[in-house]
């Protein structure tokens, strides 16, 4: 019995040394995060970004592809509810992830880009040989998409860095962590190093995991207009995602920004998560985003600028899926079930509110005579694009043709759009190239400033025809621009076919 109590004795002293260096090792590891900065594993973001979408999920696992691979990969994998599905069935979902220099991410790029390139887009095309428009060329589609723009820069140390998702692949390519010149007393130029690969990290996991898991990037071939506002939610979401996530980091490692003013002033104001005073606003919250991309960015450029830079996805789908969330309280589930329908909700949010409590949606244009080859054989022209403009094209249109009368139309600018089509048009015999519309608005106020608009453009550019008819009264306009004066296709078109 004596000899049964000593061993329980030593017992007990042997677990209570093992439970005090546990709790050592336990509490030398929890402040060893902030005696350093520690890179997160892929493993780690990933359950992140699915925290922050909202999905439920199962513990994810992170698998090492090739042992000793000179750049390595990972796969990452796990088991989800469905969040569209009403009875929350369990689904699985993996992608892979590649770390390699950039100038091999870049010809990595150039074959899938080659791959899924598609034909020019004619009215682009005539725009620019013609001048018929004026428009800017932007992306619109997700379809094709394989590289972020948003995402390609250089670091503090002159380091490239770029990350993207290639969505035909399911695979996302990313550059090598940046050097640090020291984890544990990190100079200024470590920390914005570390900050913005983690955002390049961040922002393509939420394409990895959120566009496939809600079925959200989806190109409408007849409707490029809708595809932007699929593209703009998608965006929108990653940047979310992506500053939601470098909040976290700042204040984890907050004690290292402390004397480092400008990354604390890059990085201080980039959360969503109540962690900032200093957020005013998400205009603010843009113009912070731009500079830490894009330095040093010009705050009051307008639309015009976003779109010739491709930026409109990115500005104003954060502003969007911002909004939304933090503000009307919605979650990413409503953008993905009740998705924006045009680049109008996207860029007037009350619009989107509306279509959600009365169904109002844009108007559906159909003219069927000029999808057929009647057309061909009655006016000798043959079509080569039929689509929908939507606000935000007739927002640059408007902006980029109104010079110094633009004042007489920024009622029009960027609202009062209910729907449109249009039929680009071509006749070789006559070396002619035409588009004709039909274009509804909210009423016939907005429709007689954009009479008015057709009228200014008419005079200002002489040496194309341009031609337009809206009955009193009414919120739709017929319209058309040929790189022919005087053209007598264009009026007859309209006049039998669009009236």
């Amino acid at each position: 019995m004596e000899q049964s109590h000593k061993c329980n004795f030593v017992w007990e002293l042997v677990l209570c040394a093992l439970s005090f260096f546990c709790f050592i090792g336990s509490a030398s590891s929890t402040s060893y995060a902030q005696e350093s900065l520690q890179w997160p594993t892929w493993q780690t973001l990933t359950e992140q970004v699915l925290d922050l979408v909202q999905i439920e999920h199962e513990p994810i696992q992170q698998i090492l592809l090739e042992i000793g691979a000179t750049y390595p990969s990972y796969l990452i994998k796990f088991n989800y509810t469905d969040p569209l599905d009403p009875e929350g069935s369990t689904k699985e979902h993996s992608f892979s992830i590649t770390e390699m220099p950039v100038d091999q991410i870049l010809e990595i790029q150039k074959k899938l880009h080659s791959k899924g390139e598609k034909k020019q887009d004619p009215l682009l095309y005539l725009s620019k040989k013609y001048e018929l428009l004026n428009f800017i060329s932007s992306s619109h589609g997700t379809g094709g998409l394989v590289f972020d723009r948003l995402d390609t820069f250089y670091n503090e140390k002159g380091e490239y860095l770029r990350g993207f998702y290639a969505y035909s692949t399911r695979t996302l390519y990313v550059s090598p962590k940046p050097t640090l010149s020291s984890s544990k007393n990190p100079s200024e130029k470590d920390l914005i190093s570390y900050m913005k690969h983690i955002g390049v990290q961040t922002h393509e996991l939420s394409h990895a995991i959120s566009c496939p898991i809600y079925r959200s990037c989806k190109d409408y071939p007849e409707n490029k207009d809708r595809s932007l506002a699929s593209y703009a939610v998608d965006e929108g979401t990653a940047r979310y995602i992506e500053y939601s996530i470098l909040s976290k980091a700042f204040y984890d490692y907050k004690i290292f920004f402390e004397g480092h003013a400008k990354a604390q002033a890059l990085y201080g104001v980039v959360g969503f998560d109540g962690h900032s005073d200093t957020l005013q606003s998400n205009r603010a919250l843009s113009d912070r985003a731009k500079e830490i991309y894009y330095p040093p960015y010009e705050k009051d450029q307008d639309l015009n600028f976003l779109l010739e830079n491709e930026f409109f996805p990115y500005e104003y789908g954060l502003r969007f899926v911002y909004t939304h969330l933090e503000e009307n309280g919605r979650d990413f589930k409503d953008f993905y079930t009740n998705p924006p329908v045009s680049s109008q909700q996207i860029m007037q949010w009350t619009k989107y509110d509306q279509m959600l409590q009365t169904n109002t949606q844009p108007k559906i244009v159909q003219v069927t005579a000029l999808d057929t080859e009647k057309l061909q054989k009655e006016k000798g022209v043959e079509l080569l694009q039929s689509d929908v403009m939507g606000q935000l094209q007739f927002s640059t249109l408007i902006s980029k043709n109104s010079a110094d009368q633009f004042i007489d139309f920024v009622d029009i600018y960027d609202q009062g759009w209910d729907g449109d089509r249009y039929w680009l048009l071509s006749n070789v015999k006559k070396k002619e190239d035409l588009m004709v519309s039909v274009t509804y608005w909210d009423s016939e106020a907005e429709a007689k400033i954009f009479e008015n608009f057709l009228r200014y453009f008419s005079e200002s550019f002489p040496n194309k025809s341009v031609y337009f008819y809206r009955s009193g009264g009414s919120a739709k306009v017929s319209w058309g621009v040929s790189n022919i004066k005087n053209s007598e296709n264009m009026s007859s078109i309209i006049s039998e076919y669009l009236r």
